[in-house]
């Protein structure tokens, strides 16, 4: 007899944890500049595409893409403290 052994993402305390560690990071994700939240929000929330948030924010995409690698940047300093 075989039994499946239930993926750890499949369990309650698992889904738990994970909304947990997104709460944290949005908590973090507050404490950015306006700017930097915008542009993670339209990417990550949003689900934009560079292109997208670009015509959005009314910048080139080389400035999204340096926006973006700045405020992941913040916020894992932000996060970590």
């Amino acid at each position: 007899m075989e039994f499946d052994i239930a993926d750890e993402s499949e369990r309650p305390d698992g889904a738990l944890e994970r909304q947990d560690s997104r709460n944290s990071v949005w908590e973090s994700a507050k404490k950015l500049k306006k700017e930097f939240r915008e542009v993670l929000v339209l990417k990550y929330i949003e689900d934009l595409s560079i292109l997208e948030i670009a015509n959005v924010l009314g910048k080139t995409q080389s400035n999204i893409k340096i926006l973006l690698f700045r405020a992941r940047n913040q916020l894992e300093k932000v996060h970590k403290n």
